[in-house]
């Protein structure tokens, strides 16, 4: 799918933050990335949330932000995003007291404004140009090991 049906939003001000997804592709191609196998809406435990720099990190520096299958490995879409919306979203998160649903909400929502997927997540990995792990950039929950 295409990146410039994507845009992000990020509001780090509330008591839990939100990284919203706004979609204004075709909503068939969308609602076919959003299910599994069998047809059912995508779920927190079967995504992975990640972000993939283009550049060394800095403040104006740019990446991509993907939405991933956490078994197969499988790109369900990614949209632009630069770090500094990331860095916000990660600091923010790390804040929250609310962190027995996940420590963020991933909102995407149709152009129409209905939302086609709501999850609450609590890991989102952030990784250089090169592909290697930025852990301090990252958002990992407790338990997790890398």
């Amino acid at each position: 799918m295409r990146r410039d049906y994507f845009t992000l939003d990020v509001d780090a001000t509330g008591p839990k933050p939100v990284a919203t997804v706004e979609f204004d592709g075709p909503a068939g191609l969308l609602d076919e990335r959003l299910t599994d196998e069998s047809g059912a809406p995508l779920d927190a435990d079967g995504v992975d949330i990640s972000y993939r720099l283009r550049e060394p990190m800095a403040d104006d520096a740019n990446g991509v932000l993907a939405l991933s299958d956490r078994y197969t490995g499988e790109f369900r879409f990614e949209v632009d995003a630069t770090a500094v919306d990331v860095r916000a979203l990660v600091s923010a998160a790390r804040e929250c007291e609310d962190d027995e649903d996940g420590q963020f909400r991933f909102v995407v929502r149709r152009s129409d404004g209905d939302t086609a997927l709501e999850i609450d997540v609590d890991t989102l990995l952030v990784y250089d140009e090169n592909g290697g792990l930025l852990r301090r950039h990252s958002l990992v929950s407790s338990g997790v090991e890398l």
